[in-house]
């Protein structure tokens, strides 16, 4: 749920597209109950649906993001589950690391599209997108199974994720890039740039 300007919440429901069918077309007041007693109670009551919209979600993901001169970034260069908006982090990531090597590369005055650029740029982004495109694949694939016992375990998981805030923490880290953030996305930057 992304909370929105308007005290409203805009949300991404994710479901097997059978099941996406028959939610799509019901009632509000239905939509409303099913959707409730998906989330409880903990953002009130529900009390209104706007328009919905169904799409069906797909992993894609580019092999090759770079050639000479052409550089692809965020949903040019994939497309992944829109759990906790990685999408957008990995997007924005991309533009920092980017950022910090034509920077460097302008600084010492080298070629801004060359070859060892572009593999460097190429590097790390294929090695964050693969590690969040296995990340949100893991965790969808938990949400999809509602065996008893499997959905026992993932309820009290969410629980203590919930209380737990050094889980919650370094779950967070690893969301935003953990230990792999370019340093334009910390705040480091060349104070020489003009």
């Amino acid at each position: 749920m992304l909370p929105q300007k308007d005290h409203s919440y805009a949300i991404i429901w994710c479901m097997q597209p059978e099941l996406a069918q028959q939610t799509y077309k019901l009632a509000d007041k239905h939509f409303l109950s099913g959707l409730q007693s998906l989330i409880g109670r903990r953002l009130g009551k529900l009390q209104a649906s706007s328009q919905r919209f169904l799409f069906p979600l797909h992993l894609a993901m580019s092999k090759q993001i770079v050639k000479p001169r052409c550089i692809l970034i965020g949903n040019a260069a994939h497309s992944l589950h829109p759990v906790a908006g990685q999408s957008f982090n990995l997007a924005l990531r991309e533009i920092a690391h980017l950022t910090g090597l034509l920077m460097q590369a302008k600084k010492n005055q080298q070629d801004l599209a060359s070859r060892q650029l572009l593999r460097a740029y190429s590097d790390y982004c294929l090695k964050d997108q693969n590690r969040i495109a296995r990340a949100t694949h893991i965790l969808i694939r938990c949400f999809n199974y509602d065996l008893p016992g499997i959905k026992l375990l993932r309820n009290k998981s969410m629980l203590l994720f919930d209380q737990c805030v050094p889980i919650k923490a370094w779950l967070t880290r690893q969301a935003i890039g953990g230990t792999h953030l370019p340093d334009l996305s910390l705040g480091i930057g060349d104070p020489d740039y003009g």
